[in-house]
């Protein structure tokens, strides 16, 4: 389990965090929602240790990670992939480059098997056969997959996606929800998903938690979801501009 507790997080005047609580059961497809700028890359790199907060903590399966330095840092993130919502894709590098970077900076394995790796995870995502490409020669979608493949490399425990269907039409943002479930189902990882995106949501979450002005106002399942009369959370999922939700 993560557990984040009374997590507090400003940045100047600005309070992004208020006392954020949630768990996240280990082998669930997670997904929290909230509108742009709404703190939600925040909160997720805190579990990271990218972020360190003001106050509050976290345990990931028992332990507290908020105070972790050095050494301990790094083993922490070595159990996390992370799907950055451009790709994050080095365009002076290639696709296998880029998918087996972190396996080249962070183990001794020799570079046929890193290959070997590299081929495994972009046939698993669906873009066999495109190693010697550069970022450049991608489509937004295409991308997003290479970089997925990357942030599975390592064989993490769980993996982040932050706004995984930004920038792609609904077909792909559907493919890449089809992809999502898939892996999770085939690597028994843990899944964590920052979105926006309601059609997403609907079809990939086990649970699902919003983040509204620095707290989290819902925490249930998609049926939960659909059927909950909270004003705020009904103006959000509805996609309204009328409501308490203010468009500023």
């Amino acid at each position: 389990m993560i557990r984040i507790k009374d997590l507090h997080k400003s940045y100047e005047d600005l309070h992004v965090l208020r006392g954020v609580d949630l768990d996240i059961e280990m082998g669930q497809t997670f997904v929290i929602l909230g509108r742009s700028g709404s703190g939600k890359s925040v909160l997720v790199k805190h579990l990271l240790g990218l972020n360190v907060p003001d106050s509050g903590s976290i345990t990931l399966t028992g332990n507290e990670v908020t105070n972790l330095r050095g050494g301990d840092l790094f083993k922490l993130r070595k159990r996390f992939g992370y799907l950055f919502q451009g790709a994050a894709l080095f365009d002076s590098l290639t696709v296998g480059e880029n998918v087996g970077l972190g396996l080249k900076e962070n183990t001794k394995l020799p570079e046929a098997e890193v290959a070997g790796i590299v081929a495994e995870k972009l046939h698993m995502v669906g873009m066999e056969g495109v190693e010697d490409k550069k970022p450049s020669e991608l489509s937004g979608g295409m991308k997003k997959r290479v970089g997925l493949a990357r942030a599975i490399a390592m064989e993490p425990e769980i993996v982040i996606y932050d706004e995984p269907t930004t920038g792609l039409d609904p077909v792909m943002s559907d493919a890449i929800g089809d992809l999502i479930i898939d892996l999770q189902k085939r690597l028994n990882i843990t899944s964590v998903v920052v979105t926006h995106d309601m059609a997403i949501c609907f079809k990939i979450a086990d649970r699902v938690a919003m983040l509204f002005e620095g707290k989290i106002i819902f925490d249930g399942t998609p049926a939960e979801l659909k059927s909950t009369s909270d004003p705020i959370v009904r103006q959000f999922i509805e996609g309204r501009s009328q409501g308490p939700i203010k468009v500023r």
